[in-house]
């Protein structure tokens, strides 16, 4: 995945292994680790899985819904499991006009990853950020993977990130003294992640 990997669970990371999943084809919301849509439908091909939508529903504009089914077949053309999920798109959970194009896509995720474990992983595909951002009140949006005081592991990364990178003065004394008194790994993942995106010290000339 990527060099910190402090901040995702033993199963999540198994999960991209055995995809040969790469940072690109996640983003995180809070500690949620989203999978791209691209990425699940490669997935869904490594794995043979194919689709079939077997029932559709619409309301005018006010939301559209498709039941699709998914099988996934062995190396011998055998069906060796199945399973089933809704995918339903509305204005209300959905910033994508294309309502049809989306609820398609979310019946397709949910059945993949329902298929594989993804969601035993704590693993959400990203066509349903828009309805679960909505549906998460405040303090609900942190992972359990990321309660807790950070680890060494993490804390040693900030700080070899704090020397690599160019910071500013307040801003070391404030990720030191944040270390100090006891980081979460909430906070330790949102502490590398901003540190990452800083420049260089060598690429501004600095030692």
């Amino acid at each position: 995945m990527n060099d910190n990997t402090e901040q995702y669970s033993e199963d999540q990371l198994s999960f991209a292994n055995k995809y040969n999943l790469s940072p690109d084809d996640f983003w995180e919301h809070h500690g949620n680790l989203i999978i791209k849509h691209n990425a699940v439908m490669r997935i869904a091909e490594q794995e043979h899985i194919k689709f079939r939508p077997t029932e559709q529903n619409m309301d005018g504009v006010t939301g559209v819904a498709l039941m699709v089914e998914g099988d996934r077949y062995n190396d011998d053309g055998e069906i060796i499991d199945s399973s089933w999920a809704f995918g339903e798109a509305s204005p209300k959970n959905c910033v994508n006009p294309y309502l049809w194009c989306m609820a398609e896509k979310r019946g397709k995720d949910r059945v993949t990853l329902q298929l594989l474990g993804g969601y035993w992983h704590n693993i959400m595909s990203d066509v349903e950020a828009d309805e679960f951002r909505g549906q998460m009140g405040e303090g609900e949006n942190i992972s359990p993977i990321r309660n807790g005081v950070a680890t060494e592991k993490q804390v040693s990364f900030i700080r070899g990130l704090v020397d690599k990178h160019y910071v500013k003065n307040d801003e070391e004394t404030a990720i030191l003294e944040s270390i100090d008194s006891g980081m979460s790994k909430q906070e330790a993942g949102d502490t590398i992640e901003k540190l990452k995106s800083l420049p260089l010290r060598s690429e501004i000339g600095e030692a």
